[in-house]
């Protein structure tokens, strides 16, 4: 499975993440497709964290045509997004930026 996070993780928050994770076991990511990978549209952190823990994330695959509530995510800016109920599969695309997103392989 390949995930790609929309961001590289904060180092700080990452320990704090890694150590509730060392716990808790292997995170729970909702992703959409993109192709033949997904876009995790939340677990910047979890999903690093969980592959140094050797764990597999357990995706909650959502349709591209599903709508969501982007003002529930931490990546939310009210000025970025001035509709907040869409489709998955349109957040995604405006998340997903080459240049900064991070593919992580599982």
């Amino acid at each position: 499975m390949e995930i790609y996070s929309i961001r590289e993780p904060d180092l700080d928050k990452l320990v704090e993440i890694m150590a509730k994770m060392e716990e808790l076991g292997g995170p729970v990511i909702k992703v959409v497709g993109i192709g033949s990978r997904y876009l995790a549209l939340e677990g910047s952190h979890r999903l690093p964290a969980a592959r140094a823990f050797g764990f597999r994330p357990v995706p909650i695959i959502l349709p591209r045509e599903q709508l969501i509530d982007v003002s529930e995510y931490d990546w939310f800016k009210e000025e970025d997004w001035p509709e907040k109920i869409l489709p998955a599969g349109i957040v995604a695309e405006r998340l997903f930026d080459r240049q900064k997103a991070v593919l992580y392989r599982f």
